[in-house]
C-alpha cells in the first residue's frame, strides 16, 4: 500500500498489485508489438544481444527495447507518470525526480535467455571510472511492471530479500553471459523469493538488491516494462542534469518528448 514502505526498507523491494490497469496493459502491449515488428524507431534502441549463440528471427530476436517511453506520450503518461509511480517516487525519492532509464524486457517464449544475478548499481558503475558514483546512485528506484503473467515457468524475477543492506559488489563479465554479473561463486545456494505477478502488477526495488531471472522455456512470453528514477540533486552531481523531469517541486511534469503518434 502506498504510504507504508516497511517491506521495501526491510527487504529491499515491495510488490504493488494493480500498479496499472488491465486496459493500460493492453495499450502498452500494442505499442510494444508495433515497435518490435518494425525493429527500428529512431531514438528507440533495440537490443538483440545473446550469450547462447542462437539466432532467433523476427520480433523474438530482441531481448530489450529502450526509450519507447520517450517516443510516445501515451506510454509516458500511462507508465512512467502513472499515479502510483508518481506517488512512490515522491515518497521514496523526493519531490524532485528525474527519469533515468526505461526499457521493455521481452523474454520471448521458448527463446528468452536468462538474465544473470546482478545489482543494478553494479551495472551502472561497473568501470573503475564510475565507481565514485555509487553513493549518488544508491537511492535510485527501479520499477518493473508485468505485462504478461510472470511465473516460475516463464522466467519470473528472483530476488534475495535483504541483500540491499549489503555493499556494492564488483561485477564480473563472463564469456557466456549477456552482461556483467555478480561473481558466480557468491550466487550459489541463495535463499530467494520468486516474484510471480499478474499483468499490471509491479515490483519496486532498491539499487543494491540482488536479482535474476531464468530462461523462458515455456510457450508464453514474459513481457515487462521497467524504468529507473533518480533524485535531481544526485543526477546533477553525477553529471547528468539533462535527464527528463518526472516530478519537480512536488508537481508531475509533462511528457518531455515530441509525440510520434
Amino acid at each position: 500500500m502506498i504510504g507504508t514502505h516497511d517491506g521495501y526498507h526491510a527487504q529491499g523491494y515491495q510488490i504493488e498489485h494493480g500498479f496499472i490497469s488491465t486496459a493500460t496493459v493492453g495499450r502498452l502491449k500494442r505499442r510494444i508489438a508495433d515497435a518490435l515488428e518494425v525493429g527500428s524507431l529512431g531514438e528507440v534502441q533495440f537490443d538483440d544481444a545473446r550469450a547462447d549463440g542462437a539466432n532467433p528471427m523476427g520480433p523474438e530476436r530482441f531481448r530489450k527495447v529502450s526509450e519507447l517511453c520517450r517516443r510516445h506520450r501515451d506510454v509516458w503518461d500511462e507508465f512512467v507518470a502513472a499515479p502510483r509511480a508518481i506517488a512512490l517516487n515522491r515518497e521514496l525519492v523526493g519531490d524532485n525526480v528525474r527519469q533515468w532509464f526505461n526499457a521493455v524486457f521481452t523474454k520471448p517464449a521458448q527463446v528468452g535467455e536468462s538474465t544473470p544475478w546482478h545489482q543494478d548499481i553494479g551495472l551502472w558503475t561497473q568501470t573503475a571510472e564510475r565507481r565514485h558514483l555509487r553513493p549518488l546512485f544508491r537511492d535510485a528506484l527501479s520499477f518493473w511492471v508485468a505485462l504478461d503473467p510472470a511465473t516460475r515457468e516463464n522466467g519470473c524475477l528472483q530476488v534475495v530479500p535483504g541483500s540491499h543492506r549489503g555493499p556494492v559488489i564488483d561485477h564480473v563479465k563472463y564469456p557466456n553471459a549477456v552482461h556483467v554479473e555478480l561473481p558466480r561463486e557468491s550466487t550459489r545456494d541463495l535463499a530467494v523469493a520468486h516474484i510471480e505477478l499478474e499483468p499490471g502488477d509491479a515490483i519496486v526495488w532498491h539499487a543494491h538488491l540482488w536479482h535474476y531471472s531464468p530462461a523462458n522455456r515455456s510457450d508464453r512470453n514474459r513481457w515487462a516494462m521497467a524504468m529507473v528514477t533518480l533524485g535531481d540533486a544526485e543526477a546533477r552531481r553525477a553529471g547528468t542534469p539533462d535527464l527528463p523531469w518526472l516530478v519537480r517541486g512536488g508537481v508531475t511534469q509533462p511528457f518531455p518528448g515530441s509525440d510520434s503518434g
